[in-house]
């Protein structure tokens, strides 16, 4: 009887949607995969960006909008807490020489059309000069720009995950779990995330 009423409880609570479990603000980041970035790959990013996103407080969850089961969800227009991610097979004309991706953050009164992107081939090249994980690389990549969308466009800092360029120091932290957001950082998120509700 006590392993029905356990297993019962554990269907129901799978069924609810992930706010209601996890009291933690959530956003969910729709991926356009153009770079055509293995799953595997991807998937490995995206927990790296998850847990960076995590220790802010904030819970993540990736929509892909290449895949059959979600391009209806995606065509649909998004939701206040939800961000548009698209991986780029180029490296778009007129980005900085050593910048990985860019957000668009347009200003209230133009509405929606804030989206982050990043050029996988300066990723790919950046992994290679410092001796990085592409998925580590990528993820932290992921997590920059995603912080641009909720801090704004002038959110670089000294260290942490908003600094303006990564080294081989930065890559270590990430390999350790270790290059975040600051507190500061955390804290405008999850406040710019509950204004959004």
């Amino acid at each position: 009887m006590v392993r029905r009423i356990v297993w019962a409880m554990m269907c129901w609570a799978m069924a609810l949607p992930a706010g209601l479990l996890d009291p933690r603000p959530g956003i969910t980041i729709r991926i356009v995969n153009f770079a055509g970035v293995p799953n595997a790959t991807l998937q490995r990013a995206e927990r790296e960006a998850s847990h960076i996103l995590g220790k802010a407080g904030v819970a993540a969850v990736w929509l892909d909008c290449d895949a059959a089961l979600t391009r209806d969800v995606c065509r649909s227009r998004p939701g206040p807490s939800e961000l548009w991610l698209h991986l780029l097979k180029q490296r778009p004309r007129g980005l900085v020489a050593d910048a990985a991706g860019f957000a668009r953050v347009p200003p209230p009164q133009e509405g929606d059309g804030n989206y982050a992107a990043i050029s996988c081939p300066v990723v790919m090249k950046a992994a290679k000069d410092l001796e990085a994980g592409v998925p580590v690389l990528l993820g932290i990549t992921m997590a920059h720009e995603i912080g641009h969308l909720l801090l704004g466009p002038k959110a670089h800092s000294p260290g942490g995950i908003m600094r303006p360029r990564f080294g081989r120091g930065d890559v270590l932290l990430a390999n350790w779990g270790e290059l975040l957001f600051t507190p500061e950082q955390a804290a405008r998120i999850r406040v710019a995330l509950a204004a959004r509700r």
